[in-house]
């Protein structure tokens, strides 16, 4: 039994309270995700083989169990060492090659060019994104805050728009998401307030130039450019933000389902007939009427048919990814470090907040961002596990940092 302790406590280094989460997790996934499998239509199942798309999710979510290892194996101190940098920067590089050519040649998902080669480079770029920032922030890192040079400006500004616009042009969502984690690390790195307004003023006046070219400029015209999806973003801003009134609103409550508010609609449904220990697995009936049941609206089936204990037990568990996070980076002797963590968990937990909001249609809009380790996925599966490896390789360089040090205070009293 002490053998079998030993080899888990071995294989499992880092914070517990991750590897927990990370297990509550990927059960709820492996419940759902068959679940929604089976009620696919079935023009997109291969021979009808139901079980085999199952099983290639749990193969890949395996694949992401195992990057997660690998990357705390090799340890965060190694993984960032000299001879592993180049490598890192090379890839990096290569996916952001990739990530533009997907806007020219990749294969069109939902309307959107998504993937190439069956990657989804954006999904890659964004992990490679955080790093540098992290990179970014620790160089020009001070007592008194964060002070860049010029040149350093310049160079993050050529690296956000060379490798996070690209994702914008097809997905709007994760161009806010990797926004929203850039101003939060460099808030956190202790950014000052003059140079920040001048961000926030610059985005905002991006903001509304897109706007006003959306609403002026004809569709037809953007075809076959970036800004393609220029006229469904204005749309589903509008929608999400400016609002207006419904059906919904009817004192009457005479609530049309329409092609326009239909996936919104069905979520709805799901939430609210889920109650609070849900139908059971595999017994909920919008799986067979939501589209990307096993993705984007996975969170809407996890409340019909687990209820809302299991929806509040996820929200709980990425949480406490959160919250781990922050102590381990607090903890941190490395401002890299505590900046790589901040921004990995933002991450995870900021794109678990996107898709949990669509999954109980806070809003009438719908994004591309999968529920973190729990959507049916590939390269977001491995992706993620990289971000979580990232996470509790420092949280293990953390506690051996501190055990040496507790070992040579307790030699020093023995000497004393």
């Amino acid at each position: 039994m002490g053998d079998r302790n030993a080899f888990f406590k071995k294989l499992f280094l880092g914070d517990l309270v991750i590897w927990l989460a990370i297990a509550v997790l990927l059960a709820v996934s492996f419940i759902e995700v068959y679940s929604s499998i089976q009620a696919m239509p079935l023009k997109y199942v291969k021979n009808g083989d139901f079980n085999g798309q199952f099983y290639k999710h749990i193969f890949l979510e395996l694949g992401g169990l195992a990057s997660i290892l690998l990357v705390v194996h090799i340890g965060v101190k190694r993984l960032f060492s000299s001879k592993f940098i180049v490598f890192i920067a090379l890839a990096a590089v290569v996916s952001v090659i990739f990530l533009w050519a997907t806007m020219a040649f990749g294969a069109m998902v939902n309307g959107a060019r998504r993937t190439l080669f069956g990657i989804q480079w954006s999904e890659a770029v964004k992990v490679f994104y955080v790093i540098f920032l992290a990179f970014w922030i620790g160089k020009y890192s001070t007592p008194k805050g964060l002070s860049p040079t010029k040149a350093g400006w310049w160079v993050l500004l050529g690296v956000y728009v060379v490798s996070i616009l690209p994702i914008g042009a097809e997905n709007l969502s994760g161009l806010i998401l990797l926004t929203a984690v850039s101003f939060c690390m460099l808030l956190t790195g202790g950014i000052q307030a003059k140079p920040f307004m001048k961000i926030i003023g610059l985005f905002l006046g991006l903001g509304l130039t897109l706007g006003v070219i959306g609403k002026t400029v004809p569709a037809e015209l953007l075809e076959g450019t970036p800004l393609h999806r220029l006229h469904t973003w204005v749309s589903r801003v509008e929608k999400s933000i400016v609002g207006g009134k419904t059906e919904e609103d009817d004192p009457k409550l005479n609530f049309v389902v329409t092609d326009e508010n239909y996936q919104v609609s069905h979520a709805k449904m799901a939430v609210s007939g889920g109650g609070v220990v849900g139908k059971g697995p595999a017994a909920g009936r919008e799986r067979y009427r939501l589209p990307q049941a096993f993705s984007d609206y996975i969170f809407s089936i996890i409340l019909e048919e687990l209820g809302l204990i299991v929806g509040l037990l996820l929200i709980f568990s990425y949480l406490c990814i959160l919250w781990r996070s922050v102590m381990i980076a607090y903890k941190s002797e490395s401002m890299v470090y505590a900046m790589m963590t901040i921004g990995c968990s933002l991450l995870i937990f900021l794109q678990a907040v996107i898709n949990m909001s669509v999954g109980v249609a806070l809003g009438d809009f719908v994004t591309g961002q999968p529920l973190p380790f729990v959507s049916k996925g590939g390269t977001s599966i491995f992706m993620t596990g990289i971000l979580f490896g990232i996470i509790i390789s420092v949280s293990a360089h953390v506690k051996t940092l501190q055990n040496r040090a507790k070992s040579k205070a307790a030699l020093e009293v023995v000497a004393e």
